[in-house]
């Protein structure tokens, strides 16, 4: 559908997220947003924000200071954010159900 994509595509972000989580609430499925704030600035490997990011032509790519890790720069956020989810649910899985 090359209208609807391309109406959707002048969203911004945080409307893309609302309409996401409005549906997925429509269906039944419970969403929290998670925070991804330096999620493209930290190495996935070891947390450090010690990164140098490059930029060519048709990629950008990271090299971690602390391990010497080189990897690509979108790769390495969705890494971040797969730990971040996680985290996420180990933190919710050890919450005390109250009756």
């Amino acid at each position: 559908m090359p209208k609807l994509r391309k109406r959707i595509s002048k969203w911004s972000y945080g409307r893309q997220r609302q309409c996401i989580a409005q549906k997925r609430a429509e269906m039944g499925y419970h969403t929290t947003p998670l925070n991804e704030k330096y999620t493209p600035k930290a190495c996935h490997a070891c947390g450090s924000r010690l990164i140098e990011r490059r930029w060519l032509e048709s990629l950008s790519s990271i090299k971690c200071h602390s391990r010497g890790l080189k990897d690509d720069a979108d790769l390495n956020a969705a890494y971040n954010i797969a730990l971040r989810c996680q985290d996420y649910r180990l933190k919710v899985q050890m919450i005390p159900v109250e009756n």
